[in-house]
């Protein structure tokens, strides 16, 4: 559930698909994002940075890297490890049952 923005920004959502499509939505039409009770998302800009969405308002984060959805622990423990963003959504879909699928990979650009 990862999408590329016309402006080059990168979104991606995870948990109901209802609601990341509401909130891919609200960024193409460029409005106020909605009040979403079922999702997490995260917003990567050209310039490297990151916001996160957790119910109604984007929230920037101060961290080196993150992950959201039922895998975001075991990524991130890859990610501590050493392990760059597309192997550690791999590792992810190893080890937690409720991940999966192909492994796609955006990079924010303008």
């Amino acid at each position: 559930k990862i999408f590329r923005l016309p402006d080059g920004r990168v979104y991606g959502g995870a948990d109901a698909s209802e609601d990341i499509e509401r909130l891919y939505r609200s960024l193409l039409k460029k409005i106020a994002a909605p009040a979403l009770s079922h999702i997490t998302a995260l917003l990567m800009y050209p310039s490297g940075k990151v916001e996160i969405y957790e119910g109604n308002i984007w929230v920037k984060i101060n961290e080196p890297f993150y992950a959201i959805g039922t895998g975001a622990a075991f990524a991130m423990a890859a990610m501590k490890a050493g392990a760059n963003a597309r192997k550690a959504v791999k590792v992810a879909t190893e080890m937690d049952p409720y991940s999966g699928g192909k492994v796609l990979a955006l990079q924010a650009r303008k």
